[in-house]
């Protein structure tokens, strides 16, 4: 017969993935200021995102601004580093003409390119 103490452990383990996990802002504070002073130049909005990922932290951002940032740096998250499109040919954007010291680079990517579509 199943005692009180083990039916209440079964109990407790199935419902424990349906639990809201709580974090708190100290937490992420340490976090940012670990990994911020191990990679310098990281962005805020990067560190948030690693943050949410490996915590499972689904709190809303703090303003408006902050989500819209975040969304952006989750879709870029979200994209496959193997797919073509995502590679912006920055000299259409760039109204003055004449940039040589680029040439070698735009044909060294051009010759990638053409590789990676053989494939």
């Amino acid at each position: 017969m199943e005692t009180v103490f083990e039916k209440s452990v079964s109990v407790v383990e199935v419902i424990k993935p349906l639990l809201p996990q709580y974090h708190t802002r100290a937490m992420k504070r340490a976090l940012f200021a670990k990994f911020g002073r191990v990679m310098h130049g990281i962005k805020p909005a990067v560190l948030r995102a690693f943050y949410r990922e490996i915590s499972g932290d689904r709190s809303v951002s703090s303003n408006l601004a902050e989500a819209e940032i975040d969304k952006r740096v989750e879709l870029i998250l979200e994209m496959e580093p193997e797919d073509p499109n995502t590679v912006i040919d920055l000299r259409s954007l760039n109204s003055s003409a004449g940039h040589v010291k680029y040439d070698a680079f735009w044909d060294v990517c051009s010759r990638l390119m053409r590789r990676w579509e053989r494939l």
